[in-house]
């Protein structure tokens, strides 16, 4: 995309003409005006931060005065229930709105905190989170990298934030048994993060849509999982804001490996022995 001087975005496409022989002819330029679909997204953008920073704080108050109800004197056990559906209810919308939130930032171009960083203390803090919720569910969780795993530059934080969305989708949709392995290995200028379950795997009409907003794929046999849609979505942008991808592969029956890519840390030594370097988690 390019900005022309009177402020219109252009998008620019360009074909190669070739001869029948192959021998080039010349290019081709295609330039659109997408000024007013760029003038929507920003609307857009505008209207979600907005709305969700104006829920933010009745959704607050309604979990603060929930907990307090109780200490107002016992309740029979069907307050109780539907004390704790409405608690549930608040807090799944709040998770929802800091999603939409963490999407609206990246997508608004906010800047990174990127520090240089090692992917397997992040690694082992997940597992450490996850292992009793794993258990719950008869899943194993562990981690395993390269002897000598490059450093990786990223905003710590996001990155951590992006996988505990994969594992956690992957625990959900889980049977329940198998093994869940969070791998990293180098190759090129990226390090790749992948995820293996052992799940219901996902159909190939599906594999393409995972990342997309609010799409939510069917567990095989049991209908939707709960959730909005947006934990994938929300991976995909942090990727490609670090200048990487997010991607799967799966097999129905057999299980789902997604991926994350991020750029290796070219300051420096690029395989630094475990262990020296410090880094926040």
């Amino acid at each position: 995309e390019v900005t022309a001087t009177d402020g219109h975005v252009l998008d620019g496409q360009v074909s190669t003409l070739n001869y029948n022989g192959g021998t080039s002819a010349g290019s081709v330029v295609v330039l659109r005006d997408v000024t007013r679909f760029k003038q929507l997204d920003e609307m857009k953008s505008d209207f979600v931060a907005n709305v969700s920073h104006d829920l933010r704080s009745p959704l607050t108050q309604m979990l603060t005065y929930s907990q307090l109800i109780p200490m107002d004197g016992p309740l029979t056990e069907n307050q109780v229930k539907w004390l704790s559906r409405v608690e549930r209810a608040v807090v799944d919308m709040k998770d929802l709105i800091e999603v939409l939130l963490d999407l609206n930032r990246l997508e608004s171009g906010v800047t990174l905190v990127t520090v240089p960083f090692r992917v397997e203390e992040i690694f082992r803090s997940i597992v450490e989170d996850f292992k009793d919720e794993a258990a719950t569910n008869g899943v194993t969780i562990k981690y395993e990298t390269e002897e000598f795993l490059p450093v990786v530059d990223g905003d710590v934080d996001l990155i951590k934030q992006a996988i505990r969305n994969i594992v956690s989708n992957a625990i959900k949709y889980a049977p329940n048994s198998g093994d869940l392995i969070l791998n990293a290995k180098s190759k090129g200028d990226f390090v790749n993060i992948s995820v293996s379950d052992q799940g219901p795997g996902i159909a190939e009409s599906d594999v393409a849509r995972v990342f997309e907003k609010f799409y939510r794929v069917e567990s095989q046999g049991n209908g939707k999982i709960s959730g909005r849609g947006l934990g994938l979505a929300l991976v995909k942008s942090i990727a490609e804001r670090h200048g990487g991808k997010a991607w799967c592969e799966s097999q129905l029956a057999v299980g789902s490996r997604f991926y994350l890519s991020l750029p290796i840390n070219n300051i420096g030594q690029k395989n630094i022995r475990k262990g020296n370097l410090k880094q926040p988690v």
